[in-house]
Parts: C-alpha cells; structure tokens; sequence
C-alpha cells in the first residue's frame, strides 16, 4: 500500500465522515422534536444510532474502494485510467495535493485523541474502583457502602459494573434509598456506562460541535431511561423525582445533574409514549445500507474517484 493511497483512502473516510456528521447535526432539532412522545430508552437508542453513522458512512467508504478488488463490482478503471485518481489495490494512486492533508490529518487526529482518552477512562475507572473497594466500610447484597458524608450513589466499571453508596444516603428514608438503587441499577442491567464509552470512540468520526451535542442526550436519554425504570419498579415517579433532587443536593458532581429540571419534567410526564424503534429494527436499517452500497459498489468506487480528483488528488 503506497503512501498515495493511504492518503487518500483516509481523505476519502474524512470527507464522507464529516459530510455525513454534518447531515446529522442539521437533523439534531428536528429529530428531537420528532423523539417528543418516545421513550427515553428508545431516545438513547436513537441517539446511539446517529453517533455511529459517520463511522458507518466510512466503513461503507470501504466497501466502494476495495469493491472492485473484492469482486463486488468489475474493474472499470481502465476505461478512464487517467481522468482521475484511483481509490483501489488494482491501480497506483497518484500524488495527493496537500490540501488533501487537512481533513486525512484531522479525522486519524481526533480517532487517536479519543481511543487515547478512552483508555485513561478505562484505567481510571479500574483504579478508583479498587481504591474504593479497599475503603468501603461494609457490602449489602451487590451495594458497596463508602463513608462518606454527603448522599450519593454510583456505578463503576464498564464490562460488569459494580455498585456504591455512601453512609449518608442509607440514613435517608428507605423510599429515597430504594429508588436510588433502582436507578443505579437499570444503568448496571443495561451496561450504559459501555455503550457510553462505546459511543465516545464512535463520535471520533463526528465534527466537534456535533459530537459534544449528541454525547451530551446520549447521557441525558440514558438518565431518564433508569429514572422511568425505577419508577416503574417501585410504583411511584412522585418518589423516584424526590430521591433524585436528594442526590443533586449532596453531590452537584453526580452524572446528569445539568438535566435535572428535564429528567424530573419526564418522570411527571403523562402523555402516553412510544416505546421506539426495537434494537433488530435498527440493525436490520443498517444491514439494508451495506447491502445496498455493496450491490452498488461500482458507483460508490467512481463516484469516490471523481470527487477526490475535484478536491485536487
């Protein structure tokens, strides 16, 4: 693989990433507006989608640059050889312009700076769970208790989350205890701390901006998903809203303070909602995309020449 090609085939990731990031951006309101009357679970299904589509616009970039050499599609390349620029193992890529650089730079800049930052997260979060499993003053069931004074709870760890509490927070009344422990619960059942970091490395492919919005209502659509399920465990929304303003008082740190106001509007929220589109929906979506970029892999491959012979390959 020659330097020409590399070049150009993450110029062409670069291009399509950000256009693509760009598209969902544009579509940020107006998608929020549309997601008024679903579930939060499915809000954060959804938005766990659109952080991966520049990534899977990418992956299908791939599809169109090795098509031919996969044999999804028959090598035309040497009906134009030299028209413009070839994206395939088959053909020797010409010398890239500099302005090319930019956008090739910028995308394996940001992919490097949040798989770097990704890992720190990971180790951080083994280290403080160690330390803290090491000053716990007692264990209840899958609860760690911590001496702390301040009212909080919080899971750790992202393959197999584990609980904690602080002393403070079980001397509150066993109500606002009990819906705690729900919440921080459904965000253990359900793994979100790894589909928030799963999403953090797939949001690399987004421009900057972007990516900070579409972080920040994965986070906010994750809280409301665990705020609705305890209080469908314990039967009370009304209990679930108090408990939640306790924790907000003891430790403005906590995650998904900033949506307070919104996860408590939610929860005494009695507009009927849409569960949302199921997981295999989605898949199935995204399955149907691959299949039709692979059935027409010819016109992605040539559509992908022409444009990097316009933008000066």
């Amino acid at each position: 693989m020659s330097w020409g090609f590399a070049l150009l085939f993450v110029a062409a990731c670069a291009f399509v990433a950000f256009a693509a990031s760009a598209l969902s951006g544009a579509m940020i309101i107006p998608v929020e507006r549309a997601l008024g009357r679903v579930r939060a679970h499915g809000r954060a299904r959804i938005w766990l989608l659109f952080s991966f589509l520049p990534l899977f616009a990418s992956v299908l970039v791939v599809v169109g640059a090795f098509g031919p050499w996969m044999g999804l599609t028959p090598d035309h390349c040497a009906t134009h050889f030299e028209e413009h620029v070839h994206l395939c193992f088959g053909h020797q890529a010409r010398s890239a312009s500099l302005f090319l650089i930019l956008p090739a730079s910028a995308l394996a800049t940001r992919i490097a700076q949040r798989f770097l930052r990704a890992a720190e997260r990971v180790l951080r979060a083994r280290r403080v769970r160690g330390e803290l499993l090491a000053v716990q003053t007692a264990t209840v069931g899958d609860v760690h208790v911590l001496p702390l004074g301040e009212a909080n709870a919080f899971v750790l760890g992202y393959w197999s989350p584990t609980l904690f509490v602080s002393r403070a927070l079980l001397e509150r009344p066993a109500s606002e205890v009990e819906a705690v422990l729900a919440h921080e619960r459904a965000h253990a059942d359900r793994r979100d701390p790894l589909r928030r970091l799963v999403a953090f490395l797939a949001l690399a492919f987004h421009l900057p901006g972007i990516a900070d919005a579409l972080e920040r209502r994965i986070g906010v659509a994750q809280e409301m998903a665990a705020d609705a399920h305890a209080a469908g465990q314990i039967g009370d929304p009304v209990r679930v809203a108090e408990a939640l303003l306790t924790v907000a008082r003891g430790q403005t740190a906590h995650r998904g303070h900033g949506a307070i106001p919104e996860r408590i509007i939610e929860l005494l929220n009695e507009t009927p909602q849409y569960g949302g589109p199921p997981l295999r929906a989605l898949f199935a979506g995204v399955a149907f995309a691959f299949m039709t970029v692979a059935l027409g892999a010819g016109a992605v491959h040539h559509m992908l020449e022409s444009a990097l012979s316009f933008l000066g390959a």
